[in-house]
Protein backbone atom coordinates (compact mmCIF):
# COMPACT_ATOMS: atom_id res chain seq x y z
CA UNK A 1 0.00 0.00 0.00
CA UNK A 2 1.09 2.98 -1.23
CA UNK A 3 1.32 6.23 0.93
CA UNK A 4 -0.87 9.06 0.00
CA UNK A 5 0.99 12.11 -1.37
CA UNK A 6 2.03 14.89 1.37
CA UNK A 7 0.64 18.30 0.97
CA UNK A 8 4.13 19.45 -0.67
CA UNK A 9 3.45 16.94 -3.38
CA UNK A 10 0.10 17.89 -3.83
CA UNK A 11 0.94 21.26 -4.15
CA UNK A 12 3.63 20.36 -6.83
CA UNK A 13 1.26 18.24 -8.34
CA UNK A 14 -1.28 21.14 -8.20
CA UNK A 15 1.41 23.66 -9.67
CA UNK A 16 2.35 21.30 -12.11
CA UNK A 17 -0.92 20.41 -13.60
CA UNK A 18 -2.23 23.99 -13.45
CA UNK A 19 1.42 24.79 -15.34
CA UNK A 20 -0.03 22.37 -17.96
CA UNK A 21 -3.03 23.05 -18.12
CA UNK A 22 -1.90 26.64 -18.61
CA UNK A 23 -0.04 26.12 -21.31
CA UNK A 24 -2.45 23.59 -23.09
CA UNK A 25 -5.56 26.33 -22.82
CA UNK A 26 -2.97 28.72 -23.91
CA UNK A 27 -1.69 26.82 -27.04
CA UNK A 28 -5.23 26.23 -27.46
CA UNK A 29 -6.51 29.77 -27.00
CA UNK A 30 -3.24 30.89 -28.89
CA UNK A 31 -4.91 28.82 -31.65
CA UNK A 32 -8.26 29.91 -31.80
CA UNK A 33 -6.87 33.34 -31.99
CA UNK A 34 -4.88 32.16 -34.81
CA UNK A 35 -7.99 30.70 -36.77
CA UNK A 36 -10.32 33.94 -35.55
CA UNK A 37 -7.48 35.85 -36.97
CA UNK A 38 -7.48 33.71 -40.36
CA UNK A 39 -11.10 34.30 -40.24
CA UNK A 40 -10.90 37.84 -40.11
CA UNK A 41 -8.20 37.98 -42.57
CA UNK A 42 -10.22 35.46 -45.10
CA UNK A 43 -13.55 37.62 -44.36
CA UNK A 44 -11.97 40.95 -44.47
CA UNK A 45 -9.96 39.47 -48.14
CA UNK A 46 -13.62 38.45 -49.37
CA UNK A 47 -15.19 41.60 -48.25
CA UNK A 48 -12.55 43.34 -49.93
CA UNK A 49 -13.06 41.68 -52.90
CA UNK A 50 -16.95 41.88 -53.07
CA UNK A 51 -16.08 45.90 -52.42
CA UNK A 52 -13.76 45.64 -55.27
CA UNK A 53 -15.95 43.91 -57.64
CA UNK A 54 -18.94 46.39 -56.58
CA UNK A 55 -16.24 49.33 -57.53
CA UNK A 56 -15.28 47.82 -60.63
CA UNK A 57 -19.00 46.88 -61.68
CA UNK A 58 -19.84 50.81 -60.63
CA UNK A 59 -16.44 52.05 -62.11
CA UNK A 60 -17.27 50.18 -65.61
CA UNK A 61 -21.26 51.70 -65.82
CA UNK A 62 -19.72 55.27 -64.39
CA UNK A 63 -17.28 55.39 -67.46
CA UNK A 64 -20.24 53.64 -69.85
CA UNK A 65 -22.30 56.67 -68.83
CA UNK A 66 -19.70 59.63 -68.63
CA UNK A 67 -18.46 57.79 -72.36
CA UNK A 68 -22.22 58.19 -73.62
CA UNK A 69 -22.43 61.50 -71.92
CA UNK A 70 -19.56 62.51 -73.44
CA UNK A 71 -20.53 61.15 -77.11
CA UNK A 72 -23.86 62.81 -76.61
CA UNK A 73 -22.43 66.18 -75.53
CA UNK A 74 -19.59 66.06 -78.65
CA UNK A 75 -23.04 65.38 -80.92
CA UNK A 76 -24.82 68.50 -79.31
CA UNK A 77 -21.53 70.56 -79.28
CA UNK A 78 -20.97 70.13 -82.74
CA UNK A 79 -24.79 70.83 -83.76
CA UNK A 80 -24.64 73.92 -81.59
CA UNK A 81 -21.79 74.63 -83.77
CA UNK A 82 -23.20 73.96 -86.64
CA UNK A 83 -26.32 76.26 -85.62
CA UNK A 84 -23.96 78.76 -84.45
CA UNK A 85 -22.19 79.20 -87.79
CA UNK A 86 -25.56 79.06 -89.80
CA UNK A 87 -26.58 81.20 -87.16
CA UNK A 88 -23.27 83.76 -87.82
CA UNK A 89 -23.65 83.65 -91.38
CA UNK A 90 -27.79 84.61 -91.08
CA UNK A 91 -27.28 87.22 -88.91
CA UNK A 92 -24.35 88.54 -91.41
CA UNK A 93 -26.42 88.62 -94.49
CA UNK A 94 -29.67 90.29 -92.30
CA UNK A 95 -26.70 92.80 -90.88
CA UNK A 96 -26.13 93.04 -94.64
CA UNK A 97 -29.62 93.30 -95.26
CA UNK A 98 -30.17 95.84 -92.60
CA UNK A 99 -26.90 98.61 -94.14
CA UNK A 100 -29.06 98.18 -97.40
CA UNK A 101 -32.08 98.84 -95.88
CA UNK A 102 -30.81 101.57 -93.60
CA UNK A 103 -29.16 103.15 -97.04
CA UNK A 104 -32.11 102.79 -98.23
CA UNK A 105 -33.87 104.67 -95.26
CA UNK A 106 -31.69 107.65 -95.29
CA UNK A 107 -32.60 107.83 -99.21
CA UNK A 108 -36.33 107.95 -98.13
CA UNK A 109 -35.93 110.21 -95.12
CA UNK A 110 -33.45 112.83 -98.06
CA UNK A 111 -36.60 112.40 -100.03
CA UNK A 112 -38.99 113.01 -97.19
CA UNK A 113 -36.84 116.00 -96.41
CA UNK A 114 -37.32 117.51 -100.18
CA UNK A 115 -40.87 116.47 -100.19
CA UNK A 116 -41.90 118.39 -97.30
CA UNK A 117 -39.54 121.07 -98.58
CA UNK A 118 -42.28 121.14 -101.44
CA UNK A 119 -45.01 120.75 -100.14
CA UNK A 120 -44.03 123.91 -97.70
CA UNK A 121 -43.11 125.45 -100.84
CA UNK A 122 -46.49 124.10 -102.56
CA UNK A 123 -48.83 125.63 -99.30
CA UNK A 124 -47.15 128.91 -99.64
CA UNK A 125 -48.40 129.07 -103.01
CA UNK A 126 -51.58 127.48 -102.69
CA UNK A 127 -51.46 130.76 -99.41
CA UNK A 128 -51.03 132.97 -102.28
CA UNK A 129 -53.61 131.46 -104.89
CA UNK A 130 -56.32 131.33 -102.06
CA UNK A 131 -55.82 135.34 -101.54
CA UNK A 132 -55.91 135.33 -105.18
CA UNK A 133 -58.99 133.49 -105.42
CA UNK A 134 -60.60 135.84 -102.34
CA UNK A 135 -59.64 138.47 -104.48
CA UNK A 136 -61.22 137.09 -107.48
CA UNK A 137 -64.43 136.09 -105.37
CA UNK A 138 -64.52 139.58 -104.20
CA UNK A 139 -64.94 141.24 -107.44
CA UNK A 140 -66.91 138.12 -108.76
CA UNK A 141 -69.62 138.68 -106.14
CA UNK A 142 -69.15 142.55 -106.91
CA UNK A 143 -70.07 141.70 -110.70
CA UNK A 144 -73.10 139.54 -109.76
CA UNK A 145 -74.72 142.13 -107.21
CA UNK A 146 -74.02 145.06 -110.40
CA UNK A 147 -75.56 141.98 -112.95
CA UNK A 148 -78.63 141.52 -110.53
CA UNK A 149 -78.81 144.75 -110.72
CA UNK A 150 -78.73 145.48 -114.07
CA UNK A 151 -81.49 142.19 -114.37
CA UNK A 152 -83.85 144.22 -112.16
CA UNK A 153 -83.31 147.36 -113.86
CA UNK A 154 -83.71 145.21 -117.28
CA UNK A 155 -87.01 143.13 -115.93
CA UNK A 156 -88.87 146.87 -114.69
CA UNK A 157 -88.02 147.90 -118.10
CA UNK A 158 -88.99 144.76 -119.67
CA UNK A 159 -92.31 145.29 -117.70
CA UNK A 160 -92.84 148.50 -118.80
CA UNK A 161 -92.00 147.22 -122.34
CA UNK A 162 -94.67 144.51 -122.01
CA UNK A 163 -97.50 146.65 -120.71
CA UNK A 164 -97.04 149.35 -123.83
CA UNK A 165 -96.45 146.08 -126.23
CA UNK A 166 -100.08 144.65 -124.59
CA UNK A 167 -101.40 147.57 -124.93
CA UNK A 168 -100.58 148.17 -128.56
CA UNK A 169 -101.07 144.77 -129.61
CA UNK A 170 -104.90 144.82 -128.17
CA UNK A 171 -105.30 148.46 -130.11
CA UNK A 172 -103.62 146.72 -133.31
CA UNK A 173 -105.69 143.89 -133.09
CA UNK A 174 -108.59 145.90 -132.02
CA UNK A 175 -108.24 147.64 -135.47
CA UNK A 176 -108.09 145.21 -137.61
CA UNK A 177 -110.57 142.97 -136.19
CA UNK A 178 -112.81 146.30 -136.67
CA UNK A 179 -111.64 147.08 -139.66
CA UNK A 180 -110.11 150.55 -139.38
CA UNK A 181 -106.73 149.46 -141.07
CA UNK A 182 -108.22 147.88 -143.82
CA UNK A 183 -110.33 145.10 -145.49
CA UNK A 184 -107.80 142.41 -143.98
CA UNK A 185 -109.27 139.01 -143.36
CA UNK A 186 -108.90 138.61 -139.51
CA UNK A 187 -108.57 135.50 -137.34
CA UNK A 188 -109.47 135.18 -133.97
CA UNK A 189 -109.03 131.47 -133.13
CA UNK A 190 -107.99 128.41 -134.76
CA UNK A 191 -107.84 124.55 -134.14
CA UNK A 192 -105.70 122.41 -136.00
CA UNK A 193 -106.76 118.07 -135.31
CA UNK A 194 -105.75 115.35 -137.19
CA UNK A 195 -108.72 114.04 -140.06
CA UNK A 196 -111.21 112.81 -140.13
CA UNK A 197 -111.65 115.16 -137.36
CA UNK A 198 -112.98 118.62 -138.49
CA UNK A 199 -110.28 121.94 -138.05
CA UNK A 200 -111.72 124.99 -137.70
CA UNK A 201 -110.92 128.65 -138.10
CA UNK A 202 -113.24 131.43 -136.40
CA UNK A 203 -112.44 135.64 -137.37
CA UNK A 204 -114.14 138.22 -139.56
CA UNK A 205 -114.24 138.77 -143.27
CA UNK A 206 -112.94 135.58 -144.73
CA UNK A 207 -115.52 135.73 -147.56
CA UNK A 208 -117.97 133.47 -148.49
CA UNK A 209 -116.47 131.75 -151.19
CA UNK A 210 -113.44 129.06 -150.78
CA UNK A 211 -110.03 130.85 -150.82
CA UNK A 212 -106.57 129.06 -149.57
CA UNK A 213 -105.08 128.72 -146.06
CA UNK A 214 -101.15 129.10 -145.06
CA UNK A 215 -98.37 128.58 -142.86
CA UNK A 216 -96.01 130.60 -142.84
CA UNK A 217 -92.75 129.03 -141.23
CA UNK A 218 -90.47 131.80 -140.26
CA UNK A 219 -87.05 130.98 -138.94
CA UNK A 220 -84.81 133.87 -137.00
CA UNK A 221 -81.23 134.30 -136.24
CA UNK A 222 -81.21 136.33 -132.47
CA UNK A 223 -77.71 135.96 -132.09
CA UNK A 224 -76.80 138.62 -134.91
CA UNK A 225 -80.35 140.23 -134.74
CA UNK A 226 -81.28 138.98 -138.73
CA UNK A 227 -84.42 137.31 -139.79
CA UNK A 228 -84.84 135.74 -142.75
CA UNK A 229 -87.91 135.70 -145.08
CA UNK A 230 -90.71 132.87 -144.36
CA UNK A 231 -91.53 129.82 -145.82
CA UNK A 232 -94.36 129.43 -146.70
CA UNK A 233 -96.71 126.44 -146.80
CA UNK A 234 -99.77 126.08 -148.52
CA UNK A 235 -102.64 123.81 -146.88
CA UNK A 236 -105.10 121.92 -149.40
CA UNK A 237 -107.68 120.36 -147.04
CA UNK A 238 -111.00 119.79 -148.09
CA UNK A 239 -113.47 122.50 -147.14
CA UNK A 240 -116.80 121.82 -145.39
CA UNK A 241 -117.93 125.36 -144.99
CA UNK A 242 -116.39 128.48 -145.87
CA UNK A 243 -118.44 131.34 -144.44
CA UNK A 244 -117.51 135.47 -143.97
CA UNK A 245 -116.67 133.65 -139.99
CA UNK A 246 -115.64 130.71 -139.58
CA UNK A 247 -113.79 128.18 -141.84
CA UNK A 248 -114.36 124.20 -141.12
CA UNK A 249 -112.92 121.87 -143.02
CA UNK A 250 -111.01 118.46 -143.00
CA UNK A 251 -106.87 118.10 -143.21
CA UNK A 252 -105.83 115.70 -145.04
CA UNK A 253 -103.04 113.54 -143.17
CA UNK A 254 -99.36 114.52 -145.44
CA UNK A 255 -100.92 118.57 -144.36
CA UNK A 256 -101.48 117.41 -140.62
CA UNK A 257 -97.72 116.14 -141.02
CA UNK A 258 -96.18 119.19 -142.41
CA UNK A 259 -97.98 121.01 -139.98
CA UNK A 260 -97.11 119.42 -136.96
CA UNK A 261 -93.42 118.81 -138.38
CA UNK A 262 -93.01 122.19 -138.28
CA UNK A 263 -94.46 122.92 -135.31
CA UNK A 264 -91.81 120.57 -133.87
CA UNK A 265 -89.45 122.60 -135.36
CA UNK A 266 -90.09 125.31 -133.52
CA UNK A 267 -90.06 123.69 -129.84
CA UNK A 268 -86.40 122.06 -131.18
CA UNK A 269 -84.23 124.73 -130.03
CA UNK A 270 -82.65 124.00 -126.93
CA UNK A 271 -84.44 126.79 -125.42
CA UNK A 272 -87.39 128.35 -126.61
CA UNK A 273 -89.29 130.58 -123.90
CA UNK A 274 -92.33 133.42 -124.88
CA UNK A 275 -91.41 137.43 -124.82
CA UNK A 276 -92.66 138.94 -121.54
CA UNK A 277 -92.73 142.03 -123.53
CA UNK A 278 -94.38 140.95 -126.80
CA UNK A 279 -96.54 137.68 -125.76
CA UNK A 280 -99.21 139.69 -126.57
CA UNK A 281 -99.04 139.55 -130.56
CA UNK A 282 -99.34 136.09 -130.10
CA UNK A 283 -98.06 133.27 -127.37
CA UNK A 284 -98.09 130.23 -129.54
CA UNK A 285 -96.95 131.81 -132.96
CA UNK A 286 -95.95 135.04 -132.73
CA UNK A 287 -92.26 136.21 -131.78
CA UNK A 288 -90.22 133.86 -129.14
CA UNK A 289 -87.16 135.01 -127.38
CA UNK A 290 -84.40 131.94 -128.45
CA UNK A 291 -81.70 131.19 -126.17
CA UNK A 292 -79.15 128.54 -127.51
CA UNK A 293 -76.93 128.00 -130.56
CA UNK A 294 -79.63 127.11 -133.20
CA UNK A 295 -82.29 129.53 -134.74
CA UNK A 296 -85.84 129.98 -133.58
CA UNK A 297 -89.02 128.99 -135.41
CA UNK A 298 -92.49 130.41 -135.29
CA UNK A 299 -95.43 129.82 -137.28
CA UNK A 300 -98.29 132.03 -138.56
CA UNK A 301 -101.65 131.43 -139.77
CA UNK A 302 -102.48 132.47 -143.01
CA UNK A 303 -106.27 133.49 -144.41
CA UNK A 304 -106.07 134.27 -148.16
CA UNK A 305 -109.92 134.72 -148.95
CA UNK A 306 -111.43 134.09 -152.57
CA UNK A 307 -110.97 137.78 -154.12
CA UNK A 308 -107.20 137.98 -153.02
CA UNK A 309 -107.85 139.52 -149.46
CA UNK A 310 -104.82 138.59 -147.36
CA UNK A 311 -104.73 138.25 -143.33
CA UNK A 312 -102.06 139.86 -141.53
CA UNK A 313 -99.36 137.35 -140.22
CA UNK A 314 -99.84 138.83 -136.69
CA UNK A 315 -102.22 136.14 -136.44
CA UNK A 316 -104.80 135.36 -132.77
CA UNK A 317 -102.73 133.85 -130.04
CA UNK A 318 -105.41 131.34 -129.99
CA UNK A 319 -104.37 128.78 -132.49
CA UNK A 320 -104.04 125.22 -131.48
CA UNK A 321 -101.40 123.85 -133.43
CA UNK A 322 -101.15 120.08 -133.82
Amino acid sequence: MTQPPGPEELAKLRQGVQTELSAGLGREIDAGFAQIRDEIYKSTVERAERHSGYMRNWLALLTFTITVAFVIFGILGWTRFSDITAERKQMADDAAEVKTLAAGVQAQVKTVSDSVTSIQTYEKRVGALDDRITVVETRITQAETRATQAEQRTAAKADHASAVAQLTNYNFQSSIGSGQLGDFPFISSASFVEGPAQSSIQGSRFGNSEGRLYVDIQQSNLGVVSFQLPKRLEIKPKFKTWTDNEIVFVLSPEDFKAIKDARASSQSGSSITSNPTLSGFNTNTGVNLYEGAGSPTYLSLIVQASDGRISLPLSSPNVSWP
